[in-house]
């Protein structure tokens, strides 16, 4: 999936932002993944589409415009046995699975679904993880139009869909009899007969792989093959069709989007290869996948520490540091002469059962026993072995220490099983099938044999891999190259979910870990000197800053006062409780300064910023006593010149004469209660502070006083107004009585003149 983004990325980038202005071969680049996926691509327990085959990528951009103007793609490792058999709870390649439920199954035969079909039975009633069905229907649809799309003619397209009905029909062809001499049976010879017919092979044609089926032919003898031969040798003719009509497809893709020769090419290569595999049983293909991760980690450890030592040497800093232990000895172990992939060539060769065979190669890899990252397999050891397996997998399995060895790789010991290992090895078609299939009546499924070798000294499956991998691995080294792990965070593909153990195997397999345990040797953390002074002058001794003339030597001062010397942990031993690395003392040198930037040890930088916090901390609570100070400081002014004009107010009303009025008493009551409270409040603030306090805890302290602050701030003015109101009310009575006076002398006046 990251793939696609990154090469529709790509694609749009040379275009001017929209799909819709793409050009036709950035359309093409784009219309070529769906049938990557379709042919390539099948659901495993992990993954509903996982890609089961190795890939590099090369997209190529004219050098003045940046517009993508030609794509190739070099594919590895087709995993083969997937079309004749597949591990419980996944399923076969995605086209196989979308013919059966298309409209045009009944066309080719298929109208009995999945489950009538010897290689896509065990999923046909499998779904997408959550439990969602797959929608093979629809995904044909889209298969057709993306064919049509990547420029295929209309003769192209039905031999790819003839040769997927014929694979499916050969599956179901069986065999009757013993296991020293087979036939068809009966039962079957329609499914053979459909499989002829789709490959385009005549009566004779349909004869001869019917003999060739059940019998090895060499110019010097024929020999009758039994039922479980049979089967193997239809299951290589099955594979090497379809797996041949798959490398056709790659060359035709290439073909068609490899026209241009521009003088001047940009060329950006995306290498999608398999992922570190430790399955319920592990074999060849396993092993393989698990030899190129090892390659690529060597590759990503080589380049990493290239950098690592390109970044010291920028900047002065002439401090090397162990990259530790290289995984290029498990490597040798399978490349090796005598290597594993070696061994395994020499036993396809000899004679002999090749079920026989198969414990004679383990026996043999008995030449490593002293071999770090080998260890033969014991009747001690599968036991449990088998038993962490059944409880990772919840699969039941019975494997004999005599066909099983371990290899211990930088993700992990993996057990393999050595069942099936030569067969597939040999994964070859024999040449009396191949002569049969180049007379196909078909040119293109012609075509697919007319060059096949007639030498008996072919390279095994294992052999043409590495092979591969080394002229991938030169070209990987000889352009820069960046690295991005893909992690998926549950089981469930479910958002907003992360399963903790599942992420650190990916991160494990991915080589992430050892990679940061690698750069961890050296100085992981580094900050130019400037953006380091300005992070951590908090931390600077107030005296200091007047001295100081530029930012390297301002932050050596920080060092030396809060870290030490370089080669010391003289600063760190009263503080090595608050976020300061463990074992720094048996590392050597802590940090360094370079020209620009100062290179920190693991865990320095940590410590640092730990003692930022404190510091922050400290200082957070001196703003705020000073703050409290204040306030409460004001507080009490006003507290008293509140309680002051209460006191005038209240005397004014005796001498008035109207302390006694209802209404004066209660205002001055009311008053006089909220003055109470502010006054308790202040008391209990002032109590707080008393040093009974300081034993409980400084936040509690902190949240307890700033609370009581809160409240005295918000009956502040309530008491203010409680105040001018009893100030009203007596001004209010003052006149009422004022005036009652004078009404009552007026009276009296006149009384007196009557």
């Amino acid at each position: 999936e990251t793939t696609k983004f990154v090469m529709r990325f790509l694609a749009l980038a040379g275009a001017p932002g929209a799909e819709d202005s793409m050009s036709p071969c950035e359309r093409r680049v784009l219309d070529s993944i769906p049938l990557l996926e379709a042919l390539g691509n099948a659901k495993t327990l992990r993954n509903d589409n996982s890609s089961r085959f190795g890939k590099y990528s090369q997209l190529h951009f004219d050098g003045d415009t940046l517009g993508v103007k030609g794509f190739e793609i070099e594919h590895y490792l087709l995993e083969r046995s997937r079309i004749a058999s597949q591990p419980t709870g996944e399923r076969t390649y995605h086209i196989f699975m979308q013919l059966l439920s298309s409209d045009r199954a009944a066309e080719y035969h298929l109208d009995a679904g999945a489950g009538a079909f010897v290689y896509t039975a065990s999923g046909a009633s499998l779904t997408k993880i959550g439990g969602i069905p797959f929608d093979d229907r629809a995904d044909f649809a889209e298969l057709m139009q993306s064919l049509e799309a990547a420029g295929l003619q209309d003769a192209e397209i039905r031999m790819l869909l003839d040769i997927t009905a014929g694979v499916l029909h050969l599956g179901n062809t069986t065999f009757e009899g013993s296991q020293d001499q087979a036939k068809v049976r009966d039962s079957s010879r329609q499914s053979l007969q459909n499989a002829c017919k789709f490959l385009g092979l005549p009566l004779e044609g349909a004869q001869g792989l019917e003999r060739g089926l059940v019998t090895i032919r060499t110019p010097q003898y024929i020999r009758n093959l039994g039922v479980a031969d049979s089967c193997a040798q239809r299951d290589i003719v099955a594979k090497t069709v379809y797996a041949r009509a798959f490398d056709w497809l790659i060359g035709r893709l290439n073909e068609g989007l490899m026209q241009w020769k521009g003088a001047r090419r940009v060329t950006i290569g995306m290498l999608d290869i398999f992922g570190f595999e430790d399955m319920p049983c592990n074999g060849l293909e396993q092993m393989l996948i698990n030899l190129t991760n090892e390659k690529i980690q060597l590759l990503f450890n080589t380049i990493m520490f290239e950098r690592e030592l390109e970044a010291y040497k920028k900047d002065g800093v002439h401090l090397g540091f162990d990259p530790g232990p290289s995984n290029l000895p498990c490597i040798t172990l399978f490349t090796g002469s005598p290597g594993v992939v070696r061994i395994l060539a020499d036993q396809c060769k000899a004679p002999g059962k090749e079920s026989e065979k198969d414990k004679a190669f383990v026996s043999a890899l008995k030449v490593f026993k002293d071999h770090p990252h080998f260890t033969a397999a014991q009747p001690s050891t599968m036991g449990p072995a088998l038993e962490l397996k059944q409880k990772k997998w919840g699969v039941r399995l019975d494997f004999k220490h005599s066909e099983c060895f371990s290899v211990r790789h930088y993700a992990g010991e993996v057990l393999y099983t050595a069942r099936d290992f030569i067969t597939k090895s040999k994964d070859v078609l024999p040449t009396h099938l191949a002569d049969v299939l180049a007379e196909s009546s078909r040119p293109e499924v012609r075509a697919l044999f007319s060059s096949e070798k007639r030498d008996t000294g072919r390279m095994t499956v294992a052999e043409k891999f590495v092979r591969q991998l080394e002229a991938l691995t030169t070209k990987l080294e000889a352009g820069q190259n960046l690295f991005v792990r893909c992690i998926k965070p549950n089981s469930m593909c479910e958002p907003d979910r992360v399963e903790r153990p599942l992420v650190l195997e990916q991160l494990t397999n991915g080589g992430v870990v050892a990679a940061l345990e690698m750069r961890r040797a050296g100085f992981p953390d580094r900050m130019e000197f400037r953006d380091f002074c300005d992070e951590f002058w908090i931390l600077e001794l107030g005296w200091r800053r007047a001295g100081v003339v530029n930012a390297k030597e301002h932050c050596q001062q920080l060092l030396r006062d809060f870290i030490g010397e370089p080669s010391s942990m003289r600063a760190l031993g009263s503080c090595t409780s608050i976020g300061s690395p463990r074992n720094l003392a048996n590392r050597g040198i802590l940090y360094a300064l370079g020209y620009t930037k100062v290179f920190m040890r693991s865990g320095i930088l940590a410590h640092l910023r730990s003692t930022v916090q404190l510091r922050k901390l400290r200082f957070s609570m001196v703003v705020q006593r000073r703050w409290r100070w204040r306030k409460g400081t004001e507080l009490i002014y006003e507290f008293r010149d509140m309680t002051e004009r209460l006191e005038e107010i209240r005397g004014s009303a005796k001498s008035a004469g109207l302390a006694s009025v209802p209404v004066v008493a209660s205002a001055i009551d009311a008053a006089e209660s909220m003055r109470r409270q502010v006054g308790d409040d202040l008391e209990e603030a002032g109590d707080t502070r008393s040093p009974q306090h300081l034993v409980a805890p400084v936040m509690d302290g902190l949240g307890v006083t700033h609370e009581m602050l809160v409240r005295h701030l918000a009956s502040r003015p309530r008491l203010r107004q409680l105040v001018n109101e009893a100030v009203d009310v007596l001004d209010q009575v003052r006149k009422r009585n004022e005036l009652a006076q004078q009404r009552l002398a007026v009276a009296i006046q006149d009384l007196k003149q009557e």
